[in-house]
Formats: C-alpha cells, sequence, structure tokens
C-alpha cells in the first residue's frame, strides 16, 4: 500500500514538473515577506518550502512567545488554504 502510493505520488509529480516552480516562487514570497517583519527572525533557505521562524530578544515571556508564534502561524495556515481554493476555482472557471 505505501509502494502505491510512493508511485502514485511520482506519477503526479512526473505529470505536473511546473509544481516544483510554483512552490519555489511561492516559497520565495513567504521568505519574502516573513524576512521583513520586526521582531521576528527567519530562518531557512530561501526556495525551500520549509521555514523557521523565531521571535527577537524581546520582554516577551516564552509563553507569550509561543502564543504569538502559534497565531501567526494559523494565520498562515488559513491564508495559504484560502489562496490555494482561490487558484483551484480560477483554474476551473478559465478552464487551464
Amino acid at each position: 500500500m505505501l509502494a502505491s502510493a510512493a508511485s502514485a505520488a511520482l506519477d503526479i509529480m512526473e505529470d505536473n514538473l511546473e509544481m516544483f516552480e510554483d512552490l519555489k516562487q511561492k516559497a520565495e514570497l513567504v521568505h519574502d515577506t516573513f524576512d521583513n517583519l520586526k521582531g521576528l527572525e527567519l530562518f531557512g533557505d530561501r526556495i525551500s518550502p520549509i521555514k523557521h521562524l523565531r521571535t527577537k530578544k524581546s520582554n516577551l515571556a516564552r509563553n507569550e512567545q509561543k502564543n504569538l508564534l502559534r497565531k501567526i502561524g494559523a494565520k498562515v495556515t488559513i491564508y495559504l488554504l484560502l489562496h490555494c481554493r482561490f487558484e483551484i476555482i480560477h483554474s476551473n472557471f478559465s478552464g487551464s
């Protein structure tokens, strides 16, 4: 079962190579956006979809820092989900 899932994933990737360029562009956009936020430090390669965000030294207690990062993560997740849904709906209407 795991092998068939991996095989199906490889088929999807081979049939849709442009998804990697799209992912790279989105990773760069997220990186550039987070890199300019005051009070936060961004770690990770610009083209990687994995980003590490930490608070810079501040007067916030550790729990407050965790809560702040969770809130940011939740908002980013909502934004990305809405953005992906928009792209799916747009591609359905444009026929691409």
